[in-house]
């Protein structure tokens, strides 16, 4: 968890409630060491939280967008990347109508209707700085590439790239089929 927090209090949220997050620098960088970025120029949030049902359930939406730094996985060099994106969470009082149960499966339910599926909500505030760190971290490439990287421009610019020799799988038929010929 970062030192980042921007956590509301739900109790006496009586109408919807917009929030911009915007971290300083200090916490940009904790995001950024957390979600293993080379640096993290830039993020910001825009989160809006609707309560239903008395409190019990909220609804929160919103926007991440960031200014970031990732490394190549291909040239281990570091370059800039640009995410923004958007995202909408339910999060209930109630572990009985979070679902829990295989019998109500609807085979019919495309994967964005199950994705519906909402969050366990556990006293009485919510860190919306959190949600943002997570939605920025979905966000990002798992295998960040750099623009026009390829493992021949790794191999030009004298980076090894340990590719395994690959077994020729028919290699054994090729064997067998030579050991027929000399019967």
């Amino acid at each position: 968890m970062t030192t980042y927090e921007h956590v509301l209090n739900i109790v006496d949220l009586g109408a919807e409630k917009t929030v911009r997050l915007s971290p300083d620098e200090g916490q940009r960088q904790d995001i950024s060491e957390r979600l293993e970025l080379v640096g993290l120029p830039s993020f910001s949030a825009m989160m809006t939280v609707t309560p239903l049902k008395k409190n019990r359930v909220l609804k929160v939406t919103g926007t991440v967008t960031a200014e970031l730094t990732q490394e190549c996985v291909v040239t281990l060099e570091p370059f800039d990347a640009r995410i923004e994106t958007t995202f909408t969470e339910i999060h209930d009082r109630d572990a009985d109508s979070l679902g829990g149960d295989d019998d109500d499966v609807d085979p019919t339910e495309t994967w964005e209707e199950a994705a519906e599926v909402p969050e366990f909500l556990d006293g009485d505030t919510l860190d919306l700085a959190d949600i943002a760190v997570q939605h920025l971290c979905l966000a990002l490439d798992p295998f960040p590439r750099k623009p026009g990287a390829t493992l021949e421009s790794a191999k030009k610019a004298g980076i090894s790239v340990n590719e395994p020799e690959r077994a020729n799988p028919f290699a054994a038929l090729q064997a067998l089929k030579g050991e027929e010929a000399e019967d």
